[in-house]
């Protein structure tokens, strides 16, 4: 059943007085027997095997989405009487004629709740790229009913509809068993784990789920919870899409976030020991205050006195997903939060060969030692922190998805700050974890490149410890430069190292273990201690260094790890065209930068040499006098030879109308290859923001996807899916590559319900993408219905490229050949629409929290 319209806006609105009965219409329109469906009967996708398949496979391989017992995009559009007059009493009665209304959300939904995969694609393809809509959010698809419990109210019942914002996208194959909410089909599908960045609101875009708060029931494989162990949750979450592996048709669908567990085993802002096992540190969120987004700082004070806060901050949150919401109600801490990039383990994914050689180190046991999906909180509580105080909370941090149980686990112990993504690196040791984090820091440091090193217990049967990521298992490192500089861009000669023909050079360098580690307690301490976002930002190393840093800003985005060699990974420097002198002068004349424009950004890549330090502690088990440990007393190494060893050629032309540049760079995956995923999330120079793939061997980028500029001639109101769901003119964002191959093509083991990593690696092709648009359509039409903004998943096939030799490489400014428009034809495209962008119309503070109170409505964080 659907939620009847009364129901659903009385949750967010007082209705007004009802018009008498009966409501004069003296001219009522006559409705055509006929209206025109979305996606018609015609509409298939073809079977999936290789790219040359995809695009020539016969006509029986096709799928049309399951029809949807509510409203179906494949049937005549329709709409009752009765749902007219509720929108007319709500909207129009004792109005004027001239009043405006929503009309979608009001009386017109047979455009909402569609069948997943319905829906038309939202970018345009480049050089040969195929892209196909796979998922667009409204869209729903048949859910287990054992789960209905974390349904949102407000969608069809027993109907899992897709919410927006998509941002990181993982994948996995997996068994059609019954087990993790599959269907008992026996057969394999893809699982790919959505990401949203959003957070709690009050409005009727704000997005509602729940969670389980007893041990035993609501997880995988167990009794749905009593009504009084699901917890009402806001904002941000994990949803799963299970897609046919010959079709790619979205056949079933979740939350995969089940139970949430935070550090809170011991009493609040104490020192958890340095024995304890993570069964004793963490707990089972029963309350929102136990979530990560309610921690509260304890203060030093402008006297030099300290404020200890003994308890977190206890927000108010409605009981019922359909309670009326008071006045100042802030759902922000009612909630997870702002879910930005994402990176998928699978178990001991780096136990493989390449070339018959182990990929990096051992061959056997090297990686995870469970699946699971690191997941990156963006932000977070310290929206107004006190006047000379360090923030009130530690805002954002590092999130871990138990992919076999559906637990949650926040880390605080693995930075605090805004984190834009988290990825696992090869050790090339079996018994060590390493987890490269991007975060943005403390823009009184920067930016700077950071590492957890953590030793797992294989034995232990708690989850974190198993991997290496319990609270006392491990410690942060970070990279200090071989020659003593502090800046990130002197360091690696940016911008002159973005040019085609500049030759690459080792640049030499170790990761060395901050000085500081977390204990339990949030904030400054009088013995000294301190775990806020600028303590851990601008620690310097046990051994006194300072590490390199994006001075002054706080700026940087996603990173992943070499397949090939999988103790080297590479990193989105977003921000690195706003460096900052030591005095806070911006370092260059923004004109001289690359795009003319201060969001010049690069990709940058390192190697460690985790393996040769590591070995040297095989044997030991007890820290010698000066030596680096663990909280637990477990030795890890005092430094790791490390370097940087190439700068992204991002000084060409990717796209119509540009200079040559890489702006603001966000979304990245490193396929095999050597070929790097890359997307923009900027303000669309030339009309679009730019996907594509970055060759190291031949330092060639070529264009692969393109997401429309809010001042592109083709954004307009059906530039956003479903119609009517614009709310503004936005550039949209494409986020979230990933290679789906080995999901889609590997040989499911029925044993495990998965594929061994030798297999994962080997049909991996970087041919099968899959990547998440951004279309930012807010708040309107549709997205009333609790689904935040607009967003799509996307297939896109990738032809075959020979570097050495294509066409399709995007030139260098000296090399480019582009059709200049003609004075009248510039000046035409110069008068299409356009929004003051975001630096003119936000102010933005370098923490990366908006000034303004409603944040969203004018400026979104990213």
């Amino acid at each position: 059943m659907l939620y009847s319209l009364p129901a659903l806006l009385l949750a967010f609105a007082s209705q007004p007085e009802p018009c008498p009965e009966p409501i004069v219409c003296p001219t009522c329109p006559v409705l055509p027997e006929e209206a025109t469906c979305q996606a018609g009967d015609g509409r298939r996708r073809l079977a999936l095997a290789s790219t040359n398949e995809y695009l020539t496979a016969p006509r029986d391989h096709v799928f049309t989405p399951e029809h949807m017992s509510n409203p179906s995009a494949y049937e005549p559009a329709r709409q009752t009487c009765a749902m007219v007059k509720t929108g007319y009493d709500m909207h129009c009665c004792n109005a004027s004629a001239e009043e405006p209304f929503n009309p979608v959300s009001t009386i017109t939904d047979f455009n909402c709740f569609v069948e997943a995969g319905a829906h038309i694609v939202h970018a345009e393809g480049f050089s040969g790229a195929k892209i196909d809509s796979l998922l667009t959010a409204s869209e729903c698809t048949h859910h287990d009913p054992l789960f209905n419990w974390q349904l949102s109210p407000r969608h069809p019942e027993g109907d899992f509809c897709y919410v927006g914002s998509f941002d990181g996208l993982n994948a996995m194959p997996i068994l059609g068993n019954g087990m993790m909410q599959t269907m008992a089909t026996g057969k394999s599908y893809m699982r790919t784990f959505i990401n949203t960045e959003i957070r709690g609101q009050v409005g009727a875009q704000s997005a509602q789920w729940a969670i389980s708060t007893s041990e035993d029931k609501g997880g995988f494989g167990e009794l749905p919870p009593a009504p009084e162990d699901i917890l009402i949750m806001h904002g941000a979450m994990e949803q799963f899409a299970d897609l046919d592996r010959e079709t790619l048709e979205v056949v079933n669908g979740g939350q995969t976030v089940k139970k949430v567990f935070t550090a809170r085993g011991f009493p609040y802002n104490t020192v958890i020991p340095p024995t304890a096992t993570s069964e004793a540190a963490y707990t089972i969120v029963k309350k929102h205050s136990d979530l990560h987004i309610n921690v509260k700082n304890s203060l030093k004070n402008p006297d030099g006195t300290y404020t200890v806060v003994t308890e977190p901050n206890e927000p108010f949150c409605p009981a019922s997903p359909l309670d009326p919401v008071p006045e100042g109600t802030d759902l922000r801490f009612c909630g997870l939060y702002g879910h930005c990039g994402s990176k998928i383990s699978y178990k001991h994914e780096y136990s493989y060969t390449v070339d018959g050689v182990p990929a990096y180190g051992a061959a056997e046991g090297v990686g995870s030692e469970d699946e699971f999906v690191l997941v990156a909180q963006e932000g977070g509580a310290s929206f107004n922190p006190p006047a000379g105080s360090s923030p009130s909370a530690p805002t954002g941090t590092v999130q871990i998805l138990d992919v076999r149980r559906g637990h949650w686990y926040q880390l605080p112990h693995l930075s605090v700050g805004t984190i834009e993504m988290a990825f696992t690196i090869s050790t090339g040791h079996p018994d060590y974890i390493a987890i490269g984090i991007e975060d943005y820091g403390d823009s009184s440091c920067g930016s700077g490149w950071t590492v957890w090193l953590g030793k797992k217990d294989k034995t232990s049967p708690h989850f974190l410890d198993r991997n290496g990521l319990g609270i006392n298992q491990g410690r942060l490192y970070r990279f200090v430069a071989a020659n003593g500089e502090t800046d990130m861009a002197t360091f690696v000669n940016w911008p002159a190292s973005g040019a085609f023909e500049y030759p690459q050079v080792d640049l030499p360098g170790t990761l060395e273990p901050i000085d500081a580690m977390f204990d339990g307690r949030y904030g400054e301490f009088e013995d000294g201690y301190e775990w806020t976002r600028p303590s851990t930002n601008c620690a310097m190393t046990v051994s006194g260094k300072t590490p390199l840093r994006m001075t002054g800003v706080s700026k940087q985005e996603w990173g992943g790890t070499n397949p090939d060699k999988p103790n080297q990974w590479a990193i989105a420097e977003t921000g690195l065209g706003n460096t900052k002198t030591t005095d806070g002068e911006p370092k260059w004349d923004k004109s001289t930068l690359p795009l003319g424009s201060d969001r010049a950004s690069t990709l940058i890549f390192l190697e460690a040499e985790f393996k040769a330090a590591l070995d040297a502690l095989d044997g030991v088990a007890v820290l010698s006098t000066g030596g680096v440990a663990s909280r637990n007393g477990s030795p890890l190494p005092e430094s790791i030879s490390a370097k940087v060893y190439h700068v992204m050629a991002d000084q060409v032309v990717m796209g119509p109308q540009r200079e040559a540049g890489l702006s603001y760079v966000d979304s990245l995956y490193w396929g095999k290859g050597d070929n790097v995923f890359f997307a923009e999330d900027s303000n669309a120079p030339g009309g679009y923001n730019i996907a594509g793939i970055y060759n190291l061997e031949t330092r060639k980028t070529v264009t692969i996807a393109g997401a429309i500029g809010d001042d592109n001639v083709k954004f307009n109101n059906v530039a956003n899916v479903p119609a009517g769901s614009i709310d503004r003119r936005s550039d949209q964002e494409l986020t979230g590559w990933f290679d789906a191959s080995a999901s889609l093509t590997c040989d499911v083991d029925a044993s495990t319900g998965t594929c061994s990593p030798q297999e994962m690696y080997d049909t991996q092709t970087s041919k099968h993408m899959i990547l998440n648009n951004q279309m930012k359509g807010y708040g309107e039409g549709c997205m009333d219905y609790g689904f935040y903004y607009t967003a799509q998943m996307m297939y896109i096939a990738i032809p075959e490229f020979d570097w050495a030799t294509t066409t399709l490489a995007a030139p260098t400014p000296e090399g480019s050949r582009r059709r200049k428009l003609e004075l009248a034809e510039k000046k035409k495209f110069e008068k299409q629409p356009r929004r003051r962008k975001l630096f003119e119309e936000c102010t933005e503070d370098l923490e990366g929290a908006w000034t303004d109170d409603d944040e969203f409505q004018e400026c979104q964080l990213h």
